[in-house]
């Protein structure tokens, strides 16, 4: 199966990218949007762009050294973002997904990771650490901006990556960080919890992790499907740990919260197409009503000829709305399927009535009172 994605380092020159970020004037710092204009303003790859963000991050974020309970896995990632644009410091989640905001919005899929360091001492830190997966081009990519500040303030508590502080290989980036989710190793013999702790390398198996083809599967599925596909590797990896513990608890309660606020939209769009489809068949029938008295009062040609567009335009953005709802549960099922059936009431009416609507303008006005009674009875829409 072919790889669609590997993880390679890319040739871009960072001191120079650092060097020109710090040009970056400060009006154009003050916000998410305000960094990424001046950043495709100044320059013009992915990978010079996914550098300067980088850069400017490690640059201008101070670096707070974390506590044992500064651990906030659910936390709201744009009140994250603003919390570090706006005191212009933070720990390594502050890093992580200032990065990743303004990666994704110049167009750079960007992840943000969660797992161990490891200390001096070569044991694991008590601390959770964040950093961050970029793809450019069909290649991912694993970033620390925190690496970066914390090598310019001198603060031990973050590892070294060597002497490559963008873009590190992963082979080398596994020895001093290990993801709660191993797919964010980007390896193809992931490393264990006990062999991240022993510092030892894994034996590569027979059959190797075909991480580009999970990476590829993974973006496919819904945010939900992402979290539930998460918790499943790491519940799979069984460590036996405060921090992914709480890692699992915290993707269990954003899982719920998605699907708690998809169930939601999709309630508001149903509402929304009850709505229209009940406007529409109030219309029709005034439309029948006003058949039924022979068109009286007389209504201008031009006046008659606005009377169906905007029912059919309600059923038409009736019907498109219902596409868009999938409930889960057969009760709320059911009702969107009477709803459906509704629409095609209406849309059948619909028809008639144009048909009708057509034949009566297309005839002589003299002759259109005879087109209101008929052989049968005095309904010929109905007939």
């Amino acid at each position: 199966m072919s790889n669609p994605a590997t993880a390679q380092t890319a040739p871009v020159s960072y001191p120079a990218l650092d060097a020109r970020m710090q040009l970056a004037p400060d009006s154009s710092a003050r916000s998410v949007g305000g960094l990424v204009r001046y950043i495709r303003a100044s320059f013009t790859s992915d990978e010079e762009r996914s550098g300067a963000a980088f850069a400017w991050v490690a640059r201008h974020i101070r670096y707070a050294v974390p506590s044992e309970f500064s651990v906030e896995f659910d936390a709201d990632p744009a009140e994250v973002v603003q919390r570090a644009l706006s005191q212009r410091s933070g720990m390594s989640q502050e890093f992580a997904e200032l990065y990743a905001a303004l990666a994704n919005a110049l167009g750079l899929k960007t992840h943000v990771v969660h797992g161990f360091t490891r200390l001096a001492n070569g044991r694991l830190s008590p601390l959770h650490h964040s950093w961050c997966v970029t793809r450019l081009g069909s290649q991912w990519y694993l970033m620390d901006p925190t690496h970066d500040a914390a090598q310019l303030g001198k603060f031990a508590s973050v590892p070294p990556l060597g002497t490559t502080p963008f873009q590190s290989p992963p082979a080398d980036f596994v020895r001093t960080r290990f993801p709660f989710d191993p797919l964010w190793q980007l390896l193809e013999a992931p490393y264990s919890l006990p062999d991240f702790e022993k510092q030892k390398v894994p034996v590569t198996p027979a059959r190797t992790f075909a991480f580009a083809d999970s990476l590829a599967a993974y973006e496919r599925l819904s945010p939900e499907g992402q979290l539930r596909a998460t918790r499943r590797r790491v519940q799979q990896q069984r460590m036996h740990h405060r921090l992914p513990e709480l890692y699992l608890s915290a993707t269990e309660r954003l899982e719920y919260n998605y699907v708690a606020e998809s169930h939601n939209r999709m309630l508001d769009s149903y509402n929304r197409a009850q709505q229209r489809t009940d406007r529409a068949v109030t219309q029709l029938n005034a439309f029948f009503d006003y058949y039924n008295h022979q068109f009286q009062p007389r209504k201008t040609d031009a006046q008659l000829q606005q009377l169906l567009p905007p029912i059919a335009a309600d059923l038409q953005q009736a019907r498109a709305i219902l596409t868009t709802v999938q409930f889960t549960d057969e009760a709320r099922q059911a009702t969107v399927r009477q709803l459906a059936e509704s629409v095609s009431s209406g849309e059948a009416r619909l028809r008639k009535s144009q048909a009708f609507l057509k034949r009566y303008l297309a005839t002589p006005m003299a002759q259109r009172p005879v087109l209101f009674t008929t052989r049968s009875g005095p309904n010929e829409m109905t007939r």
